[in-house]
Formats: structure tokens, sequence, C-alpha cells
């Protein structure tokens, strides 16, 4: 299949010449295939999504095909204006070789290092590009929201077809989708015309290769990780719309009973140091023996103080096969070592050594960042709202120590701690039970989406400012790299949305787009545009970084792959280390800021399809995917459970929403207990009674 640029233009007269317009029939029910299959299919990639979509065949015959005049695309009617697209005569496919079809071959290159064989747009010399036909008059563009991919023979006889979310083929049950950055991917060469069963969800997609065949790529096969034992802890009955989880501080093996029965959600339970490698609880208990008899229970919270005990601790811990454990130090090192033990252990840091100033919490965050921390625990002398709030900001939950002698459990619960620590647990739930219906004792955090843009331009500084003006203590934003290196605001990947100019940011210097007008009339928002403003233009990053210091936490998106170290540097420079968190909807980029910087705050933006069974199962997953990536969640507020807000919640894993502009939805996402809301809108959740 050796076909370069300089024999596209015959082959467009060729291809035109053979097509009568005119003489096609409608689409046909999808017979199931025996010859060529559809095997991967990429719908929303991750970064600029007009680049990253893919479509990979194979040939599961024991014989060659040549797929001269085969057809390819997303439209199942004749004359659409969606994309059907013909394969150059003389293109052979061997048994089980793959065809991997790409919008634009350089995307795939970067995101999966995997030269496609087809592109649709010119982006590489060397790939050739699928032809047009008159079945359709667009190009293939995969919805996220649900779509068709159809291959048809040149008599446009349907040859196999997939469909996935809420898009319809006859015959085909639709693929429930992915999240972005998934591909759904054919596991066996048996089809059966059910994408629910015939393609899996493939969190690493493998262009150029198959799950199945001679040279199957076996270990590629995605394993379910949702785990049959999933811990489901008690829930305090109690008005409050996301109450503290309540943890009960171990003293003796004797009240481990009355513990359980008092419906603790966790134990707190000190160890230390026993004979050459015993390990035993501040009573004498061996640990293992009180593992045992709260597993399926409740969950461990293991405080550590002696380095020595990490290898016996977690030898204990593989023994019970529990994972769902906090483990608790005032010492950084111990909690990082039992983390890289098993990076499904979560973190938490302690602190009761008095009052917290500024340097200390800032010592703290960076500490319990590098250590892969999620909680910070305190004594009750160290807490305040605004304390509790500033980590919070930066996403770390706070639990709160209670005194064994004078309880200050209800001061802990007003001021908005997400656990309270009580040798008396029940106390502590009589406390919960006393609160009205709708009460908030952890208000959702407030993050200003690309500054205010229902006011000012977004991802403007005028529109920075202006969130700043109006209080707002988060203010979340987009990077792009030029194209001579800097660091620059805005969040398309092209021009034309929010400025005069057109193209791709990628391909124009700063100055060239500081030329630009980045006030422009959004047609889906007419009621935002400001034309008195007539100086925006698109900001650096350090322009913001340098305008928020001392007075806003910063998320800042990487939109792109390859440009980490660039953003860790200049944040280090401007020493907004523990005032910024950056995010990303690829695990991979936010394994690169951990590697560079593990100080900086890390957030994992997610997408996807909202579950409809395995709730409990899928939660455990999510909160699991975070703590591996020690990130806070940024998830969109329409796949959000109940039952991943409590999961969640009692890990210590804050779950913040995005993107909520409606005042209904803001109400609703208070009530279901979320720990921030992203907006447009960040004046409304002021202005109204939505927050208390």
């Amino acid at each position: 299949m050796e076909l370069g640029k300089s024999s596209k233009k015959w082959l467009w007269s060729l291809l035109a010449a053979s097509l009568v317009t005119g003489s096609m029939p409608a689409m046909a029910q999808s017979a199931v295939s025996k010859t060529l299959l559809i095997t991967e299919v990429v719908n929303d990639p991750l970064f600029d999504e007009s680049t990253g979509e893919f479509i990979e065949i194979t040939n599961i015959s024991n014989d060659p095909i040549d797929l001269g005049g085969y057809m390819i695309g997303d439209e199942e009617k004749r004359g659409g204006n969606e994309g059907m697209h013909a394969f150059p005569d003389g293109t052979m496919i061997e048994p089980y070789q793959t065809i991997v079809i790409s919008r634009y071959a350089d995307g795939i290159v970067e995101r999966h290092g995997v030269t496609p064989d087809f592109e649709l747009f010119d982006s590489m010399k060397d790939v050739p590009e699928l032809l047009p036909t008159d079945w359709a008059t667009g190009s293939i563009y995969l919805a996220n929201g649900g779509d068709h991919v159809i291959l048809m023979d040149p008599a446009y006889n349907v040859v196999d077809s997939m469909a996935y979310m809420d898009a319809k083929v006859p015959g085909v049950t639709s693929h429930p989708g992915v999240a972005g950055g998934h591909s759904m991917e054919r596991l066996t060469e048996k089809d059966t015309n059910d994408a629910s069963r015939d393609f899996v969800d493939q969190p690493k997609p493998t262009p150029g290769e198959l799950l199945f065949g001679p040279n199957a790529q076996k270990d590629k096969i995605p394993v379910s990780d949702l785990k049959d034992d999933v811990l489901i802890v008690p829930e305090p009955k109690t008005g409050i719309v996301l109450p503290p989880t309540v943890i009960a501080m171990y003293d003796k093996k004797s009240e481990l009973d009355a513990i359980l029965e008092a419906e603790a959600s966790s134990i707190f339970i000190p160890v230390k140091k026993s004979g050459k490698n015993g390990v035993v609880t501040q009573d004498g208990t061996l640990l293992d023996e009180v593992l045992e008899q709260i597993k399926g229970k409740a969950i461990p919270v293991i405080h550590i103080e002696d380095k020595k005990l990490v290898a016996e601790v977690d030898r204990l811990l593989q023994k019970e096969n529990l994972t769902d454990v906090h483990i608790v130090s005032s010492r950084p090192e111990i909690v990082q070592a039992m983390r890289e033990k098993n990076n499904e252990y979560r973190g938490a840091l302690v602190h009761i050594e008095g009052k917290l100033n500024e340097k200390k919490q800032k010592e703290l965050v960076r500490s319990a960042r590098s250590s892969r921390s999620n909680v910070i625990v305190l004594s009750q002398t160290a807490m305040t709202e605004d304390v509790i709030r500033y980590f919070r900001n930066r996403g770390l939950s706070v639990w709160g120590i209670d005194r064994a002698n004078k309880s200050q459990a209800s001061e802990m619960i007003e001021m908005g701690v997400a656990g309270v620590v009580s040798h008396d647990p029940k106390e502590v739930h009589e406390l919960l039970a006393a609160y009205p219906e709708k009460s908030i004792t952890q208000p959702p955090m407030v993050m200003a989406h690309r500054g205010i843009p229902s006011l000012k331009p977004e991802n403007t500084m005028y529109a920075f400012e202006e969130a700043m003006e109006l209080g707002v203590e988060i203010i979340e934003t987009d990077v792009h790299k030029t194209k001579d290196g800097h660091l620059v605001l805005i969040h398309d990947f092209d021009l034309e949305r929010t400025t005069n100019g057109t193209g791709k940011v990628k391909d124009f210097t700063l100055k060239e787009l500081r030329e630009l007008n980045a006030n422009k009339l959004d047609p889906a928002n007419p009621s935002w545009y400001q034309p008195e403003i007539t100086d925006a233009v698109i900001p650096t990053m350090d322009e913001l970084l340098e305008a928020a210091k001392g007075k806003a936490v910063l998320i800042l998106e990487a939109k792109g792959i390859g440009y980490e170290k660039e953003m860790a540097k200049a944040i280090k420079e401007h020493d907004m280390v523990e005032d910024v968190i950056v995010s990303s909807f690829s695990s991979e980029v936010l394994e690169r800021f951990a590697k560079l910087n593990p100080e900086l705050g890390l957030g994992f933006t997610l997408s996807g399809t909202k579950p409809k069974e395995h709730l409990e199962q899928y939660a455990e997953k999510q909160v699991t995917d975070a703590v591996q990536l020690n990130a806070q969640y940024f998830i969109n507020h329409q796949i959000v459970t109940p039952e991943l807000i409590r999961f969640a919640k009692h890990r210590g894993i804050i779950l913040t929403v995005y993107t909520v502009n409606e005042e209904a939805d803001m109400k609703r996402a208070t009530e279901a207990g979320v720990g921030g809301i992203i907006t447009d809108y960040a004046q409304k959740l002021y202005n109204t009674q939505i927050l208390p």
C-alpha cells in the first residue's frame, strides 16, 4: 500500500468517475461480518479533538482484500452532511493486518507514537489521504454524545458497523461510550453486532495493534478494575448534606465491638513496634488481629511514627488483602514510603502542635503533596474556619482530632471539617443527628471558570481581575504553548471563537497572538459580550501568576502535552507552588507534573458517561484512580452519582463539578454535597441564597 501525495490528484478524479451521483441506495442493515471488522474507535480524544480521532479496521478472513472503493465514515444516510470516505484503488489489507484512519496523522503520532495508514486532511506528507465520495458532503468527525462508524463495500453494502451512546444503527446494539481519551476496542474477532459486548473500554488506545488474532497483544487487554468487594461504610443519620466522616479512636481491643456498633466509618489505630518484627496497637494487641476484626466493617486509619514499621505494616495489609486504608503520620517520609509500597494506600499528615501560621500552612501543603497525602489531620487548637478553607482550596481535606476528656466535636463540625476523629463516635453521631435537613457545614468552593466570562471577556485579565474583585478564591484557566514557546491562556485550540484571528494557537508566536482582539461576540452567549472593552488581549500565564499571588488559588489546565516543564518552572519562579493546582484530562500529563515537582497540586478532569449499574464499584474505581494519581477530581456535573460523593468523602477525596451555570443545577450540586463548583457565573453563587 505504497501511496504518496503525488498519486492523490488522479485518484480523486478516478474515484469521482466511478461514483454515479444519485444511484446509491440507503444504507442497509448491518450484517455480521466475517471479513472486515471495525476494531478500534476514538471519538473523544484528549487535547485538540479535531486532531486525535481515529478508526481502525482489520481483515479477519484468510485472504488479502482489495479495499479500493470501500468506504468508511459516520454518515448513515445518502447525501448527509457527515463523512464517508473511500480507500484508493490498490489498497490491500492482509489477514489480520490493521489499517488506521485518522483525521490528522500528526495528531496520532503526537499522542500514540504511531503513524496512521491514512488521514483525511494533509498533515504529514508520507501519509495518503482517503478520497471523497458523493455519499456524504462532509468529513468524519465523531460526536462525543453518540455516533456511528460504518464500513461499506463499493456497492454500498454495509460490511461492518458500530454505534455508541445515543446513536442508532439498524440491527446494532450501541456501546455505552467511554471516558475522554479512551477508545472502544474490539475484544475478539467474533462479531455479534452488539457493540456493548464486542468492544471494551480501552484506557490506553492501541492504534495499529489487535487484542485478538495471531499477533494479539493480550497484555493490552484491559482488565476490569471493578472490585467485587467494595466497602460501604455507615453514613451518619443527619440533615447535613455533606456530613463529616466519623472516625473512632482505637483505645483497646475490648472496645472494638462497641465502636463498630456505633457505626464509625473508620477506626484510627496508632501502632508501635514490639519485639523484632511485631506491630502492635497501644494496648499491645497485634495489628493483624485488629485488622481482621474490622475488615469489611470500617476503614483502617493506621497511625505510624516509626519508619521501621513500614515494611511490616505493608506486609500485614497485603496479608489481609487491604488497600482501602489511610496511612497517617506527622512524618511525610513515612507516608511517602507507604504510598510507594502500594499507591492505593491513601496518605494523611497529622499536626497536633498548636496553632498554624501562614508559613506553617504553606509547609504542610507542600509536605502533603510531596508525600502523596490527601488529608491533613489537625488538633482542635490548630483549627479555624480560615485554616480549613485554606487547605480545602488547595485540594486537601481536613480531619479534626477531638479531645478525649472535653469534647469539642460540635465546634469542629460547625467549622466545616471533613472528618471527626473521636474517642466517642456515638456522641458525634448524636451531634450530627440534631442538624435539620439541607444543613451545610462544608459549603462548596466557588471556582471561577476562565475568570467570570459572563461579565468580562473569558480568559482575559479583565475576567480574572473581576473574579478577584468579587472575592473568588479559586480561578480556573487553560494553558497553551505558542509557536515560539510562550505559555498563554486561552481555552480553544482554534482562535475563531474568542478572537478576531483564525487558525491554531500553536501556529502563532506570542507577538502575533497579542495583536489579536480577545473580546469577540460569542453567538452561543451573546449576553456576555462587552463591546466597550476594546483592548482585551490573550494573556500570558506569567501575567496571571503575578496578578493572583496572595489573592487566589489557580487551577491551570494543560490543554496539550509536552510543555509541563515550562509550566512547572514558571509556577516555581513566581513562588506560587502551594497556590496552584495543575489539571488535565490526561493521567500521563499529571504524572509528568508530579515527577517535575511533587509539591504541585494535581487535578484529574473527568468526562464520560454516567454509570447505570454497579454504582458503588464505579465509585471505588474512580476514587482509586484519583488516589493513585494523588489528585483531586474535577468531574462533569452530569455524571456524578450520590454513591461517588459518599464514597469519596469517607476517603478524603474532594469532588469538584464542572461547568455549572444554571441556578437550579448549582442548588442541586450544593445539596448533593459536592466539594466545589466550577462556573461561568461565580457572581450567582455569591449573590443568591444557594450558599450559606
